[in-house]
């Protein structure tokens, strides 16, 4: 867990002030590392290399680089999956469980579940496919709260300095504070938001906006220009300086632009949305 913290801890966001100075609201990350993988006794798998793979299928474990398989797994041990910016990963869990992780996330797990539950952490963002077990719920775990399922299909997001999004695509989930005092019943097509301030909101949405990231898609339907700009920071691994009127950044939009491509690509696409002027300079997007 250490390690996917040092990760999102690099994170540094904050809302520009009206002092007429430029401001940087989010700085690029500097880690060469591709997809990780850690296992509790200390020992790393960079997964892009052919020598993580070699290890990895002694262990039951199958990996091409973009996706594991833990089908067939026997031993059990907790591990650490960890995404970089401009990365995303897909696993398969020991109970037919498939995870797709998204950039700068990182999935705490069990190489095999055990015991009453199917239990798990996450810090950023997932899309779950939870293999159905009535006598073993699924737990997905976050800092604030925990997400309690049987069967089903959602999206999760709680990055850092950020509101968290619970989104139900089929099935139904059960959302609950860490003490577990107080819970919230999901039906599909519905978005539980935890904002930073403590307070939450439950609201109808159209799941598919929030979950095109894992088909290699940026798609933000009436989101905040900030919101906008958090995405493309995370994927591209860019600084981002705002110098430019603050009100703007709560500005509205509809954004769609494939992540497979470049960022210069990304941010035509962005200017020719209106009163919009995104720049690329060096390794910085600055917003005029």
């Amino acid at each position: 867990m250490a390690a996917c913290l040092a990760v999102l801890l690099w994170v540094f966001f904050t809302r520009p002030q009206t002092d007429g100075q430029a401001v940087l609201m989010f700085t690029a990350v500097h880690d060469e590392r591709g997809v990780t993988l850690s296992a509790d006794n200390g020992t790393v798998w960079e997964l892009d290399k052919p020598q993580a793979a070699e290890a990895l299928e002694e262990q039951g474990i199958r990996t091409d680089g973009r996706v594991a398989d833990y089908r067939e797994v026997e031993r059990v041990e907790m591990q650490t999956l960890t995404v970089p910016r401009g990365k995303d990963f897909h696993l398969v869990l020991a109970d037919g469980t498939e995870v797709w992780v998204n950039a700068e996330s990182c999935l705490h797990y069990p190489s095999r579940f055990t015991g009453g539950e199917r239990r798990v952490r996450v810090e950023g963002e997932a899309y779950f496919r939870v293999a159905r077990d009535e006598r073993h719920p699924f737990v997905v775990e976050t800092t604030q709260f925990s997400t309690r399922v049987l069967g089903t299909e959602f999206n999760l997001q709680a990055y850092t300095d950020a509101p968290s999004h619970v989104t139900l695509v089929r099935g139904s989930v059960v959302v609950q504070d860490p003490d577990g005092r107080e819970e919230v019943n999901l039906q599909p097509g519905q978005e539980f938001t935890l904002k930073p301030d403590g307070s939450s909101e439950l609201h109808n949405v159209d799941p598919y906006a929030r979950t095109q990231w894992k088909e290699g898609y940026f798609y933000f339907d009436h989101a905040s220009l900030e919101e906008i700009l958090r995405g493309l920071g995370r994927w591209y691994n860019v600084d981002i300086e705002v110098n430019a009127d603050p009100e703007l950044l709560d500005f509205h939009l509809h954004y769609v632009a494939d992540r497979r491509g470049t960022l210069e690509e990304a941010l035509k696409r962005l200017n020719g949305l209106q009163r919009l002027t995104a720049v690329l300079e060096g390794n910085r997007i600055v917003l005029r």
